[in-house]
């Protein structure tokens, strides 16, 4: 039994196909494969579809060779002799997902669970993001070189990872690599090794980027000192458009620096001061008529999106945007062999009160106070693909106005592979909030999830979560507790064959029943369909019941709509969806209905244009009228080149519970590479609800200059 399974073991081990990487010095990333070296290396050419079916290469050839020197990690690639025309645009960083593009992915610790994902167009836009598990971070930016060039027959591409933008084992010379090759005018995949579509294990198959010496030694210093100015006008009580008077306070001049320190090549040391919490593309603007808790918006700071795959946990126990001002910070994060880290601890001086619906003693009154927060998460990998870990956090307020807040918790979790596309996750929770010498609250949780995952022929979901009402998570996101929800799901992936690729008809069934009586339940199903690669429908519908505050009220929906693309101009894309639910106002059922149409027009290679329609109509059977609130929004950008662009950005808003207002805004971004950028920018919001008259108006400048001495 023994000599049988380490014969298999060394069959699969030999079955991992391997690339090798060159040596060079002095490569110059222009697009322009001139260097000896790039022709003395064995490239990659055995790429297979994967999406939106599998099998058949791609059209042309395609290549890709790695070299590398004491500074970088290069790679370059040539696709020729292709059949169709290429599509190449000069795009802010990010949005090149209308392009052909080149995915490197790179398992880093040889781990087979986590890795960095870059994707680049043809001209060497890019785009990147992180993945740890089922966790994905898509805020996280890498600084690296890269350029590209169409020529007649394919395009080429050259591309210059610094060493130090890099998080690996100091200790291996192997990492683990996949590549693809998107073509966009029917959406298909192409990856070497052969890749399957939807696997929860990305990495397991990956082959082995062998022959590789990066730096032994920590990453050193980073810098990022960043300044922005933002000055404002607001009508007085005269009605008189009135700047708000300059002074050098932080309000209006904001300067801010985060700094990291690499120990070594894993394991990373960061510190903010006053970090900067300015929203360059700013959120957008929430319509919801029926709205029972708290939105939930994106982190955007780069103190916070370093190592961010570190501080994430099954029960969601941090949300970081709760820091709101931070004073300053400091975080360690990285990993050691089989453990994984990340210790977090902020002063923040504008805390909010809890996000929950209930009262919570210690953290109600709360925004004159200050509150430390401190978060330390620990994984240790199990097996191939399994992790256990544990959490905990606390948070203290200290508040002149009231009694001071306090709150402690503490939860354990793992994660556990069944083979194949089955997983197993569990975790538990327990949470103490109070004052500190008053009323307090102990809760616990507990959650279960087992998963198949789709893609592939069949998927199964089942998830069950119980909390107490004594739980909180005052460093996270938490509406609700003290309740029992759970959510029960099936689907099957057809592949039919001819223009229709794949028909994926799913049903599930969730319940919610809270302590309180309160609660609902909701089943239905619908389908997704993807149609010549490039067209996407669905179509749903949801009926059940729901109890609030002793009132019984049916609920239903039903939605559909789709995407598509036509030729390299125009993607669209729209939704519909009528349905009747509880007004949390009146206690009385209404009725909904929202529509919605995205557009993004490419007219030539540097222009791009959005636009965004959405109109939703709420009728409370109680109500005289029906409330409604629609919102229109445009956004034109020009890419002069790379780095420079201009975006200018109108956006409509009215609604019963408001009224009409047009924002409009102007962006000037230069963008050398991520951490050293200049914006420029201008905005305004007018009401409309009579003459257009100027409400506010903004005036933003900010730079950031990261120094890597």
């Amino acid at each position: 039994m023994l000599l049988s399974s380490f014969l298999l073991s060394l069959s699969a081990l030999a079955q991992t196909p391997q690339v090798h990487v060159g040596d060079a010095q002095g490569i110059d990333v222009d697009g322009i494969l001139d260097e000896a070296a790039w022709s003395e290396v064995e490239p990659v050419t055995d790429f297979m579809r994967f999406q939106p079916t599998a099998g058949g290469p791609p059209p042309g050839t395609t290549q890709v060779r790695f070299l590398q020197d004491e500074r970088y990690l290069y790679a370059a690639i040539e696709v020729t002799d292709v059949d169709y025309a290429i599509r190449a645009r000069v795009s802010p960083r990010e949005a090149i997902n209308a392009d052909d593009q080149i995915g490197i992915y790179l398992d880093t610790f040889k781990d087979e669970r986590s890795g960095y994902i870059f994707y680049l167009n043809a001209l060497g836009v890019q785009q990147d993001f992180r993945r740890n598990g089922d966790s994905v971070t898509f805020s996280w930016d890498a600084v690296f070189r890269s350029e590209g060039r169409v020529t007649d027959t394919g395009y080429i591409l050259e591309i210059a990872w610094p060493w130090r933008s890099l998080r690996y084992s100091a200790d291996s010379d192997t990492w683990g690599v996949l590549l693809t090759r998107k073509i966009p005018h029917d959406n298909a995949k192409y990856g070497f090794p052969t890749m399957e579509r939807g696997n929860p294990q990305l990495f397991t198959q990956a082959a082995d980027l062998v022959g590789l010496r990066p730096p032994k030694a920590g990453t050193g210093l980073e810098l990022l000192p960043q300044t922005t100015f933002v000055q404002t006008a607001a009508r007085d009580d005269s009605g008189n458009m009135a700047w708000k008077p300059w002074s050098p306070a932080l309000d209006i001049v904001r300067p801010s620096l985060d700094a990291r320190l690499g120990i070594t090549p894993n394991l990373g040391l960061a510190a903010t001061l006053n970090p900067d919490f300015s929203q360059v593309e700013f959120d957008v603007t929430p319509t919801a008529l029926n709205q029972r808790f708290a939105f939930f918006f994106q982190e955007r700071r780069p103190f916070f999106l370093d190592g961010a795959e570190y501080f994430e946990d099954p029960a969601d126990i941090l949300y970081t945007r709760t820091l709101a001002e931070p004073i300053g910070g400091l975080k360690l994060s990285g990993r050691a062999g089989p453990w994984q880290l990340g210790v977090l601890s902020g002063l923040d001086q504008s805390p909010g009160s809890s996000i929950h619906e209930r009262e919570t003693p210690g953290f109600t009154n709360i925004d004159d106070g200050l509150a430390l927060t401190s978060f330390a998460r620990a994984t240790h990998d199990v097996g191939t693909a399994g992790t256990v870990g544990g959490t905990i956090a606390d948070k203290r307020i200290w508040n002149p106005e009231g009694a001071d807040g306090q709150h402690s918790l503490g939860s354990i979790d793992t994660a556990i592979p069944l083979g194949g596309r089955w997983t197993m996750a569990a975790a538990h929770t327990q949470s103490w909030t109070g004052e500190v010498s008053g009323q307090s609250l102990w809760g616990m949780g507990n959650q279960l999830e087992v998963q198949r995952r789709t893609g592939v022929g069949t998927g199964l979901y089942l998830y069950l979560e119980d909390t107490t009402p004594g739980l909180r998570k005052e460093t996270g996101f938490m509406p609700q507790s003290g309740l029992t929800y759970g959510r029960v799901g099936i689907d099957h992936t057809y592949e039919p064959g001819g223009a229709i690729n794949t028909v994926r008809p799913y049903a599930n069934v969730q319940v919610q029943e809270e302590r309180n009586g309160e609660g609902y339940t909701v089943a239905g199903g619908g389908f997704t369909a993807v149609v010549g690669g490039v067209h996407e429908v669905f179509a749903e519908s949801f009926a059940g019941s729901r109890t609030e505050l002793g009132v019984n009220a049916d609920e239903w929906s039903v939605a559909g709509g789709g995407v598509t693309q036509l030729g390299s101009v125009l993607d669209a894309g729209a939704t519909v969806e009528l349905s009747q639910q509880l007004d949390f106002e009146t206690l009385t059922p209404a009725r909904a209905s929202d529509f919605e149409l995205d557009v993004t027009l490419r007219p030539n290679a540097g222009i791009r244009l959005d636009l965004n329609g959405q109109l939703s109509t709420f009728r409370p059977q109680l109500a005289l009228s029906t409330d409604h609130a629609t919102r229109m929004r445009a956004r034109m950008a020009w890419q002069f080149t790379r780095p420079l662009g201009l975006r200018v950005l109108a956006e409509h808003n009215a609604g019963t519970r408001r009224g009409p207002t047009v924002l409009s805004s102007v962006l000037l971004t230069w963008l050398h590479h991520p951490g050293t950028a200049f914006w420029l920018g201008y905005s305004e919001v007018t009401d409309v609800s009579g003459t257009p008259k100027a409400e506010s108006r903004a005036v933003f400048a900010k730079v950031s200059v990261l120094l890597r001495p």
